[in-house]
């Protein structure tokens, strides 16, 4: 039960690169199975994330949705 009870404060101490990210608010970290598989630990953040938000691929879909909204 311990890996299913984890809180968003605890996965945010855990990743020091999610306490400077300003990103944190929409992810939380990632997927707790990858941070399980790439760190050890269900705390452990998903990399993938990372990478889908600081190369603003967010923004691009959001963008795309609200185009296709228009139309």
């Amino acid at each position: 039960m311990k890996f299913i009870c984890q809180t968003i404060k605890q996965k945010y101490e855990f990743n020091k690169d999610c306490q400077k990210c300003k990103y944190f608010k929409y992810c939380w970290s990632g997927c707790s199975a990858i941070g399980l598989v790439n760190y050890n630990s269900v705390l452990g953040k998903d990399a993938f994330c990372c990478y889908f938000y600081m190369n603003d691929y967010f923004g691009e879909i959001k963008e795309e949705n609200q185009e296709g909204m228009m139309n």
